[in-house]
């Protein structure tokens, strides 16, 4: 499939490690994407009620609202924003629970920058094929 980048897409990363929040935001920026980052599930929450999102990156483990529950939340809502989760356990139950959500993919920490920066690419260029028809 040709992908079809398009610079200034919007990205939510969330997860409680900052150093992760920060380097991957870094990175994503670099690549043109516009970035936004929280803690939390309960925070992403917030967030996303005051602005829309292309893209999200949602980590599991987390404190007050953990990535699945986060996710969860959206698709009882009907939004529908692309994601992918990334996480330092991957299980069965996690992979069952992406499948189940329709998360784009599940990537394992310590993870590639090329590996998150492809899987948004082609999350989003599934996301617009979809949207043409």
């Amino acid at each position: 499939m040709v992908t079809t980048y398009q610079p200034s897409k919007k990205v939510l990363i969330v997860d409680d490690d900052s150093s992760i929040r920060e380097t991957l935001s870094n990175f994503l920026s670099s690549k043109g994407f516009r970035v936004e980052s929280a803690e939390n599930g309960y925070t992403a929450l917030k967030v996303l009620q005051r602005s829309p999102f292309d893209f999200l990156i949602v980590d599991v483990d987390m404190p007050k609202i953990n990535g699945i529950e986060l996710l969860s939340y959206l698709k009882e809502w009907n939004i529908n924003i692309p994601s992918i989760i990334i996480t330092g356990n991957i299980s069965e139950e996690i992979r069952k629970e992406a499948s189940r959500l329709k998360v784009w993919d599940v990537i394992e920490k310590p993870f590639s920058f090329n590996d998150i920066f492809l899987n948004i690419q082609q999350g989003l260029d599934k996301t617009e094929l979809l949207n043409q028809k």
